[in-house]
């Protein structure tokens, strides 16, 4: 006989308890982890999307509902850590911010660091999309803001890069 039971998590990390019936019974498991992109949501205009933490070596960063543009008012903020003996790269897949120049109302912003005086590597919107990104230091924070006013999508992947980024 088996039993086949998914179990979702939306933490970085989960507990399994399941009861022993007997020392007689041998109890075999198998556990597949499938990791997902770190995404604000639509449906969260504040408070979850403000803050999200990101501990992992690679991954992706996209507007919500990606690929279809985006219209609404949110703001996300992912804070990127990885090992301390490396930087992070940051490459565009897609960008798409419309017409919004001068970059007030809707735009995606790169520090080099997780604090708000961490120095910016770039301020980015419209349609070009940004050349790879890369941080001196182990953290990296990414500040999504979009307006109503504005469709908007965009799609990137991180990496940790040992020693200096390309």
């Amino acid at each position: 006989m088996s039993f086949v039971y998914s179990l979702f998590s939306t933490t970085p990390s989960s507990l399994i308890k399941w009861p022993s019936f007997s020392h007689l019974v041998q109890i075999f498991f198998m556990l597949t982890v499938k990791g997902t992109s770190a995404n604000c949501s639509k449906n969260n205009t504040d408070g979850e999307n403000s803050q999200i933490e990101i501990n992992t070596q690679k991954g992706e960063l996209e507007s919500p509902g990606y690929p279809e543009f985006f219209t609404g008012d949110i703001k996300c903020t992912w804070y990127i850590y990885v090992a301390r003996t490396y930087s992070i790269e940051l490459e565009f897949i897609f960008f798409d911010f419309g017409n919004s120049q001068p970059c007030s109302r809707s735009y995606l912003e790169v520090r080099d660091g997780v604090h708000r005086d961490s120095p910016q590597l770039g301020l980015f919107c419209g349609h070009a999309r940004p050349e790879k990104i890369s941080t001196i230091g182990s953290k990296m924070q990414v500040s999504f803001k979009a307006s109503r006013y504005r469709s908007v999508k965009f799609k990137a992947t991180y990496r940790a890069v040992r020693g200096e980024p390309d």
